[in-house]
């Protein structure tokens, strides 16, 4: 006979009516029978009790009681969204009262509880499966599902033979529900006379299982005189929640042992465990877990069941993984294992502190099953791999029998690497060469202390590209150490290769017999298509000063690849305001181009770029140093180097309209002071901007910048067109290709409105003064 039938002489308890319920579950069916004995004359008395359950109940917190009664309500499937019923009002009530925050994974118990109002957190991934519905009473059962709740025989026969409806799946449905003996026994005695059920499929065990779970022994005999056989339908049975029929299903038919209990029959619950006659407890050690009763749990405890061969992984790890050890122990001595699948190791969540009691402990639990398969992230390879006790622990066990190399480098020191070498992954100096064949963003996972250790005992090639890579992963990493064990011997710091995969068309034409190709000039060695350069400082980030004094005092270059937008070091650099690097850069011969300018963003750094570049360059960029106030001005500082009378009128005109634009007044101020505009000859100056320059002073909200400006425009007599549409067009949007207003609806700006809105009446009066047409 199977180990999974249930022998009725060997049962502890063979009435199930003798259940007695323990001290520790007392509270609980109360609760339960509350839930299932409501009515409208009780429900003020079922309130207050569930108020004082959620209260004084066996969870940590009122939220935890709450969330208990909750999944019992649902379980329960009395409680349906409709605002006239029984069980839905007891939690729209008990919500009201509490304002619980409830946690949960399960669709149904968020669903019922979002219904109620209640505050329910649920898993992102889970929520677009959830349908809203509108809240309101319940509806009326149509015509025919009213017929067999009335279980009126001779209106069923009458609704039959009159309506072309398939009802075979609504009278399955609903015949077991109240249930309708009187229709079933019609139904029966007409064999398969019906035109659209055969008898037939009351007898499937869906349908037989729906008879047992009602409850009505009746019916149940009924169908039995007609051939239904009750084998294996005790969980049914505990569902109806009728002692008779237990008793009568165990005493006659052959059962197998329960595979699930609902948590809304506790008596059936204390029955299997005095019996040992359920094989999976686990919904109930969920609930209970997530509801936080302790208690209860360790009351389970004391029975000593076998293994429990189901799918405990969710709420075992979650005790490790929240430190809940108190539970661990419970689940420990209630018997559970891990399933036969791929599961996170448990002792992931223990890798931050070494407990050799609670390790031995985790262990044991895993051998429980040796077909479980554990899984580690990268992570928890590294964490075990930085510490030398529990990394032995590991290797003892034979949790883990291999680790790769990578793995080893990038975690612990170098005693937890030589431990890990001589039992894990014994050291091969080609896997290592190998490893820095290629520079990539896991090269900069390694320990630098690792690799000067294996450097200094190791014949480590640092040939071709293997030393220049060990170079760039020390300096990227600002280990000085490893950089002058490197350095000292003789790696290089810049490599430079025929790039083969280059193609000049122009070579063709001049292998032709034409012209000789002239050597190309190019701004740095990077730019040429004709190699590859590679420099260890390429796309450096950090900003450790000793780190590139080092590099570049023992023969490196300054002149190396930005990261980023930046082409060059010395650009991202000067946009990260690092102005001691930058300086350094300059020293040992970097360039400053019109994008280190472009990128630099803060004062002291422009002013050092602007030391060290050529008085040309920077005049050709004196625009492009003009930013608005918030932004460091090279401009200003060139001036102070340099005397403004030095830059042509024209160019100083155009860094005015620049000062406008980006709304800078210090500086438009300055170069109006110091522009030199002495008669209308100097018309010839004036950029077409000009025609901007006005109402831009009067946007910037500057009376002093107007004055300067009505000023010059009068002394060049450019004043005198300067409201002319057609002229002021051009002017406008000389510089603006995308332009699509047409000249002959161009309108002269309303300065004087311009100036109310900035209610500036200094600015006014400088318009007035100058004629301004309003």
């Amino acid at each position: 006979m199977s180990e999974n039938i249930i022998v009725y002489d060997n049962l502890k308890i063979k009435n199930f009516g003798e259940v007695v319920i323990p001290q520790a579950l007392e509270l609980l069916l109360q609760v339960e029978d509350h839930y299932f004995n409501l009515n409208q004359e009780k429900f003020e008395d079922s309130i207050n009790f569930f108020k004082k359950f959620i209260t004084d109940g066996p969870g940590e917190t009122q939220n935890d009681n709450f969330k208990y009664l909750l999944e019992l309500f649902v379980n329960g499937k009395l409680m349906q969204s409709h605002t006239d019923n029984l069980h839905f009002n007891i939690i729209q009530t008990l919500r009201q009262i509490f304002k619980p925050l409830i946690r949960s994974d399960d669709i149904l118990i968020y669903s019922k509880a979002s219904d109620a109002g209640i505050d329910v957190s649920i898993p992102y991934e889970l929520r677009e499966s959830i349908i809203k519905q509108e809240i309101g009473p319940k509806r009326k059962p149509d015509e025919f599902t009213q017929l067999i709740y009335d279980d009126n025989v001779s209106k069923f026969q009458q609704y039959i033979e009159t309506h072309n409806y398939d009802y075979s799946y609504t009278l399955k449905r609903r015949i077991f529900k109240k249930p309708s003996l009187n229709i079933l026994k019609f139904i029966l005695i007409s064999g398969n006379s019906l035109e659209k059920f055969n008898k037939s499929e009351l007898f499937e065990k869906s349908n037989l299982s729906k008879a047992v779970s009602s409850g009505h022994i009746e019916l149940i005999r009924l169908l039995e005189q007609n051939g239904a056989n009750y084998n294996n339908f005790l969980s049914d049975a505990f569902k109806s929640r009728n002692y008779e029929l237990i008793n009568w299903i165990l005493e006659n038919y052959q059962q197998e042992k329960v595979k699930k209990i609902n948590i809304s029959n506790l008596r059936s619950l204390i029955f299997c465990l005095e019996n040992n006659i359920c094989t999976n407890y686990y919904n109930f050690y969920k609930i209970f877990y997530e509801s936080k009763f302790k208690s209860i749990l360790e009351f389970l405890a004391t029975y000593k069941l076998d293994f429990q061969q189901i799918d405990s992984s969710e709420i075992v790890l979650d005790t490790l993984k929240n430190k809940r050890f108190d539970y661990f122990n419970i689940f420990y001595d209630l018997g559970l294992i891990f399933p036969d699948r791929f599961v996170t190791q448990p002792l992931t969540y223990l890798v931050e502190n070494y407990d050799p009691e609670l390790y031995e402990k985790v262990y044991q639990f895993i051998q429980r099953n040796p077909s479980t398969r554990f899984t580690f992230s990268r992570k928890t390879i590294q964490e075990i791999l930085s510490n030398l006790e529990i990394l032995t622990f590991f290797v003892e066990k034979k949790l883990i029998t291999d680790i790769g190399l990578r793995e080893i480098l990038s975690s612990g020191g170098i005693e937890e690497m030589n431990y890990a070498f001589s039992h894990l992954h014994a050291f091969d100096v080609n896997e290592f060469n190998s490893l820095f064949s290629f520079f990539d963003q896991f090269t900069l996972l390694f320990k630098p202390e690792l690799i000067k250790y294996i450097l200094e005992n190791n014949s480590v090639s640092l040939e071709k590209n293997n030393g220049f890579n060990l170079m760039k992963f020390a300096f990227s990493s600002e280990n000085i150490d490893l950089m002058n064990c490197l350095l000292d011997k003789g790696v290089k710091l810049v490599i430079k290769e025929e790039n083969k995969d280059f193609y000049n068309p122009r070579t063709v034409y001049i292998h032709l017999g034409d012209e000789k190709d002239e050597d190309e000039v190019y701004d740095e060695d990077f730019d040429d298509l004709r190699l590859k350069v590679y420099n260890v400082l390429d796309g450096a980030t950090h900003n450790n000063l000793e780190a590139y004094k080092l590099i570049l005092e023992r023969g490196g270059k300054a002149i190396a690849k930005g990261s980023g937008k930046c082409k060059t070091l010395l650009d991202y650099h000067a946009s990260k305001g690092n102005t001691e690097i930058v300086k350094l850069l300059l020293e040992h011969g970097t360039k400053v181009t019109k994008y280190s300018f472009n990128h630099c963003k803060d004062s002291k750094t422009m002013n050092c770029l602007i030391e060290n570049s050529e008085k040309e360059q920077i005049e050709d960029l004196l625009e492009e140093l003009i930013e608005d106030d918030k932004k460091p001005s090279g401009f200003l500082y060139f001036t102070k180097k340099y005397p403004i009378k030095e830059i042509s009128l024209y160019k100083l005109l155009k860094c005015l309209t620049k000062a406008l634009k980006v709304k800078n007044e210090a500086i438009c101020i300055y170069i109006l002071n110091n522009a030199v505009i002495q008669d209308e000859e100097d018309i010839d100056s004036m950029p077409d901007e000009a025609y901007s320059w006005l109402i831009r002073a009067v946007d910037i909200n500057s009376s002093f910048c107007v004055k300067l400006i009505l000023a010059a425009l009068k002394t060049t007599r450019y004043l005198d067109g300067y409201f002319d549409p057609e002229e002021a067009y051009c002017g406008f949007y000389s510089d603006n290709e995308d332009n699509d207003i047409e000249p002959a609806s161009f309108v002269i700006p309303d300065y004087f409105l311009h100036a109310a809105k900035m209610n500036n009446t200094e600015i006014v009066k400088e318009l007035i003064k100058y004629e301004v047409p309003s």
